[in-house]
């Protein structure tokens, strides 16, 4: 029974080796990880401020890059698989090439750390969310800012924990940490609707492949 089993259980199935792959390489504290679109490639983020690139195949390292002073708190991959996007603790947000770890652009984009980065659909812009209260967009491939979303407002504690992007790119919908979930349009950062509120923060918030959820 779960409620019988303790240190020893989590040992045992260490031990066994049930997982399906290792991947070698990260030297500090692995901090964020996702898979390419095409699930070819994993890509990972380190509090040393290091990006690894796996094959999902084999297991092997591509490639690390080291991108930031400050600790890397979120990772993403364009949806062609060239690029990757990396948010910092000390509120970097930067877009950088999947192959040779050029940088595209590094940007001072908030005040607080960065708690998740995105891209559109297009891949033409990423998004990134923070602990200052915004969701700010930036060209992939000049970081000019396109535009912004004022999830803080009047509160002063209202800071975006998490965020996602509707599957067309229209629509953004925040967890935030005043208790509740609220939904943005992308073009005009114009408020939609609120989620009935939570007595906690949220912290991780999705919307389904074809947006009625």
């Amino acid at each position: 029974p779960l409620e019988k089993r303790g240190w020893e259980w989590g040992w045992l199935l260490k031990q066994a080796h049930l997982e399906l792959l290792t991947l070698p390489g990260q030297t500090g504290e692995t901090t964020a990880v996702v898979f390419s679109s095409d699930g070819t490639r994993a890509i990972g983020g380190g509090i040393d401020g290091v990006v690894c690139v796996w094959d999902m195949a084999s297991g092997v390292k591509l490639a690390d890059y080291k991108c930031h002073e400050s600790g890397i708190l979120t990772v993403a991959v364009s949806p062609d698989v060239t690029l990757f996007a990396t948010g910092t603790e000390h509120g970097e947000v930067a877009v950088w090439d999947l192959g040779t770890g050029r940088k595209n652009f590094c940007r001072k984009g908030h005040k607080g750390r960065v708690n998740r980065v995105l891209f559109s659909p297009d891949g033409q812009r990423v998004f990134s969310g923070a602990m200052d209260g915004y969701v700010r967009s930036w060209d992939t491939a000049t970081g000019e800012g396109f535009g912004t979303i004022d999830v803080i407002g009047a509160r002063t504690r209202n800071w975006v924990h998490d965020f996602a992007l509707s599957s067309d790119g229209k629509w953004v919908l925040t967890g935030e940490g005043c208790s509740r979930a609220r939904l943005w349009e992308v073009e005009t950062g114009r408020h939609i609707r609120t989620f009935s509120p939570r007595k906690e923060e949220v912290y991780a918030v999705a919307i389904s492949p074809d947006g009625s959820r």
